[in-house]
This record gives structure tokens, sequence and C-alpha cells, in this order.
């Protein structure tokens, strides 16, 4: 069996530059890959595993040229013909980010988390309120409804207030552990509801302002 020494040190080359690429470590397989490239430099591997390279760090025309220059070598080549397709997306993707549309998309994103605590400070006021202001109505009548049964409950307890008297004569009522309690119950129960609501509202500003 004959063997050619420069396709094992091309093939080496390359598989060394793919493990050092998957470790992370681009400075190593960037070594290999010019390495590879001194020993073939019409090699369609050896490009495409350029344009591979250059997608992981963002460099979306240099991974085109490379990945071109793979299938212009070896048409029909899978990995290739992909990475060429994701480096054309992104890259038209880049180019239609004008300063107009990044100061557009900044300004909705702003509105948008303007309005989020708006309708937190609803739901802090009436637990729910804010939820139905985002159109969540289903989270909104949850948190409707758990107000309305601590109510119950605490109404239930009598509000956690007791009446003494003197002499035969009724004082007013005065608060008892059990209104100190409750109200401390309903305070943090008006606050998750706000920062339920909060949370809410920057979810859908994200995926709204991703629209634009």
């Amino acid at each position: 069996m004959n063997s050619n020494p420069r396709q094992e040190a091309l093939d080496q080359a390359l598989l060394m530059a793919s493990r050092h690429r998957r470790k992370g470590d681009s400075a190593a397989a960037w070594r290999c890959v010019d390495d590879a490239l001194t020993l073939a430099p019409e090699s369609a591997p050896v490009f495409e595993m350029m344009g591979l390279l250059n997608l992981d760090v963002g460099e979306w025309q240099a991974a085109l040229d490379c990945f071109g220059r793979a299938l212009a070598i070896e048409p029909g080549r899978k990995n290739a013909e992909i990475g060429l397709g994701q480096a054309t997306v992104e890259l038209k993707r880049v180019e239609s980010l004008t300063p107009e549309a990044i100061m557009a998309q900044t300004q909705l994103k702003r509105d948008l988390e303007k309005r989020a605590h708006v309708a937190a400070i609803f739901s802090f006021c009436l637990p729910g309120l804010g939820q139905m202001r985002l159109l969540d109505f289903g989270r909104g009548g949850g948190f409707m409804l758990g107000e309305l049964l601590l109510g119950l409950l605490w109404w239930a307890c009598g509000f956690g207030l007791a009446a003494s008297g003197r002499g035969g004569r009724m004082a007013a009522p005065h608060p008892t552990a059990a209104f100190w309690l409750g109200a401390i119950v309903f305070f943090v129960y008006h606050c998750c509801a706000a920062l339920d609501c909060n949370r809410l509202g920057r979810q859908i500003a994200e995926e709204e302002a991703q629209w634009l």
C-alpha cells in the first residue's frame, strides 16, 4: 500500500485544527490551517476550515470568501454550502443595520420598557391589572383571583382588628398581630405582582424589538 506523506500531513493538520476549534483555541487552529495551506494551497477542505474559523469570530465577509473558494475548488461540499448560506444571511443582517434603524430600535425598546414600568405600577395597586394591560389576561386573572382569596381570608379573620371596652363603653377597634401579618402578606403579594408584570413587560419589549 503506497502512502502519501503530504496528504497524511495535510489530514493531520486539518484534524488538529478541528480539535483546537472545538476547544475554542482559535490561535492554535489558525496555525494548523496555515500549515495545511502551505501543504495544499488549493485544497477545498482547507478553505472550508478557514471559513468555519471566520464564522466563529463573526468575520462574515471573510467566511463568505473562504466558503466560496472551497466550493469553486470542489463543488457540492455540504458543509461549505451550509457555511456559505449562514455567512450570507449574517452579512445581509449586518448591512441592514443602518444608523437610522438602530436609533429606531433603541427608541422602540425604551418605549416598550416604559410601558412595562407603568404596567408594573398598575399591578402594584391592583395585582393582575398591569398584566391585563399587557394583554396577558390569563396571568392577570390569576393574580386578581389570588387578591380576592387573600381579601376573603383577611375578612374572615376580622381584618385583624379587635375592639376593647372600658366601663361598658366600646372603644375603637385596634390592630392585632393578625392585622400586621395580613398587611405584610398583602404588601408582599402586591410587590410580587408588580415584579412579575415588569418581567413580562421586558420580555414583550425584547420580543417586539427583534421584529423592527
